[in-house]
Formats: C-alpha cells, structure tokens, sequence
C-alpha cells in the first residue's frame, strides 16, 4: 500500500505540470482528499502550464516527426514492491515518479502508442513508446505496427522454466497448474 499522500500542489497541477514547471505560490502540505477547491488564480496558473508544455513539446516535434523513448525507466518489478524508491541514485517520493517517460507523454496529449520491444537478460519485457505529431494517432499507429511486424517481439516470449514459475491453463472452464 502506498502511504505517500499527494501534496495540495500535486493534486492542483497534477505530478507532470508539478515536476516540469512548479508553482512556487502553491503550499506543500499534504492534501487532506484528492478533491480540492482552487482559486481563479490557481486555475489560471495551471491552465498556464499545462499550455507552455504542450507549446514546448509541439515546437521539439517540428524538427522530428516521432519521438521513441523507452516505455518505462526499468523493467518490471517484484510484486510485492509498492514502487521503486530508487533508480539510478535519483530517489522517488512516491509512486508516479518512476514511471515519468510514461506520464510526461500523457501531459502533452500527443498521441502515443506502447510496443514490445524484447526482454532484459533475466527474461523480463521492455518496451518502447512512440510519440507522435498533435493529431497524427493514425501515424503513430501505423509506425507502432510496422515496428512490432518488423521485429516481431510482440510474438516472442521469453523462456521460463516451469519448476520456478505456474502456468495457468485455462480450459473448460476450469483452471490448473502444468
């Protein structure tokens, strides 16, 4: 379970308006619920902000037609890990931090599309993102397939040795370990 509460601020801007450009007016204590009043000149701010990174990110695809990046910034975790608190030797706070290639791309609203792309050497899935042009979905789509035809790791699975992990069969109706 995670314990970590949002700050009033991160639950105003959202985690990726807060980590690219924060709010210095905006207090850091804890939100007492997700649902918070905000001021007109709050609004404004984030209305603000969420406009300069969507300008930004619109400008740095002027010069490329796609952006690829890799989906997240390590590959999954133990189950029983609420959220890596550390990558790299930079220290997360709380849950969203490590997945920021992922919510940096949503904060713009460019249209996106994850894909395989192989295993880490221990077995484990990486993927990549594509990022497209505002209102180019169908690109992005079409560049996603030709990625996942062209490499095929989407039909690739990695080999496991049954005595360390179950496979669950399901047939008839009825579930069993192989």
């Amino acid at each position: 379970m995670i314990t970590n509460k949002p700050t009033r601020r991160e639950v105003l801007l959202g985690v990726a308006a807060t980590s690219l450009f924060p709010i210095a007016s905006l207090e850091a204590e804890p939100a007492a619920s997700p649902l918070c009043f905000i001021s007109a000149v709050e609004m404004a701010q984030l209305i603000r902000a969420k406009k300069l990174v969507w300008r930004r990110f619109q400008a740095f695809l002027e010069k490329y037609e796609y952006f690829i990046l890799p989906t997240t910034q390590l590959p999954p975790f133990d189950v029983n890990t609420p959220y890596p608190t550390e990558i790299a030797g930079v220290h997360f706070d709380n849950y969203i931090d490590w997945m920021k290639s992922c919510w940096y791309i949503s904060a713009t609203g460019n249209p996106a599309a994850s894909v395989p792309a192989g295993f880490t050497p221990e077995g484990l899935p990486v993927g990549v993102q594509i990022v497209g042009r505002d209102k180019q979905d169908f690109g992005v789509l079409q560049l996603a397939h030709a990625f996942e035809q062209t490499t095929g790791f989407g039909k690739r699975h990695p080999g496991y040795r049954v005595e360390e992990h179950w496979i669950i069969v399901v047939r008839r109706n009825q579930c069993r370990a192989d």
